[in-house]
């Protein structure tokens, strides 16, 4: 019976971390296709900063 509990537990701990890969990629694809055309140069400094957070985060950093 515990063993159950724990393989459950695990396969909701690895459902979540699924879940918030989705969301980082939805975010990623949201900042990478944004117009920065209109943005001032702290924004865009901002912008990059957040693409290559969600770029380290989901295919690694060097």
């Amino acid at each position: 019976m515990a063993e159950v509990h724990l393989r459950l537990s695990r396969d909701k701990l690895e459902i979540g971390k699924t879940r918030e890969r989705i969301k980082m990629s939805s975010t990623y694809k949201e900042l990478i296709m944004a117009d920065t055309s209109h943005m001032d140069e702290y924004q865009k400094s901002e912008h990059q900063r957040a693409l290559k957070f969600f770029s380290d985060q989901l295919f690694g950093g060097n």
